[in-house]
């Protein structure tokens, strides 16, 4: 079992990555789109 984990955890890592990278873009631009739009509607982001 402890083979088969790390040749999945091999294949994934790179392409999990490229995830965790592209997720971090997009959480980023969320949260500077978020905080922009709360700063002009007072503060309160639940209009969003």
């Amino acid at each position: 079992m402890e083979l088969v984990q790390r040749r999945l955890q091999l294949r994934l890592e790179p392409s999990m990555q490229l995830l965790g990278w592209r997720y971090a873009v997009i959480g980023m631009g969320l949260l500077m789109f978020a905080t922009s739009n709360g700063g002009l509607s007072g503060g309160d982001s639940s209009g969003a």
